[in-house]
């Protein structure tokens, strides 16, 4: 994990703008699996920081605050990440999971 971080920065200079909050999200799913809540919350707000419009990091925030029973906050989150993908296709299944976490 230590090695990707050190990249992370690399990837701001040398790619788009959504690399690195591409990056940042994927560390976060990472730590998930290996049961590092706090440090995947912590690589979502990052991703977010970094780019506020990538939608991916606002449903797996969502989704780890609705499992750490944090439901006003996983509500927003959800709500961000339906505002961002409103055109998506309707079958996609993160729609789906973001439509029952933010209660619709």
């Amino acid at each position: 994990m230590n090695d990707l971080r050190a990249i992370q920065y690399k990837l701001g200079y040398w790619g788009t703008p959504y690399d690195r909050a591409f990056f940042l999200n994927e560390i976060g799913l990472v730590y998930e699996r290996i049961n590092r809540m706090k440090d995947a919350g912590d690589s979502y707000r990052q991703a977010l920081a970094y780019n506020s419009h990538y939608a991916l990091a606002h449903f797996y925030l969502a989704r780890l605050l609705q499992n750490d029973r944090k439901v006003a906050e996983a509500r927003q989150e959800a709500e961000r990440f339906l505002r961002e993908w409103q055109n998506a296709d309707p079958g996609v299944p993160e729609l789906a999971a973001a439509r029952a976490i933010a209660g619709r």
